[in-house]
């Protein structure tokens, strides 16, 4: 994912690369790492990780607002933490 695509999809979905709803908080990463990903540093450290990409591609196609990822996530937390008491 490009520079462009990242901010193209942090705008697509409303969220700001950093704030107290910001891209930082939603990936649990520093403020500083989401500035490089927007403007592309030439480091491995300013690349957007696959697994990024893949996850804001998939938001946007299913039309996946950030805090309904939240909710999901948070679900699923849940049901996993339930499923391993049962055993």
């Amino acid at each position: 994912m490009s520079p462009e695509q990242f901010r193209a999809a942090l705008d697509a979905l409303g969220l700001k690369q950093t704030g107290a709803h910001g891209a930082d908080r939603f990936f649990g990463v520093n403020e500083t790492t989401i500035r490089r990903w927007a403007r592309g540093a030439q480091t491995e450290a300013g690349e957007v990780p696959d697994s990024v990409a893949m996850l804001l591609t998939i938001m946007i196609a299913k039309r996946i607002k950030p805090a309904r990822a939240r909710q999901m996530l948070d679900g699923l937390a849940f049901f996993l933490a339930r499923e391993k008491e049962s055993t």
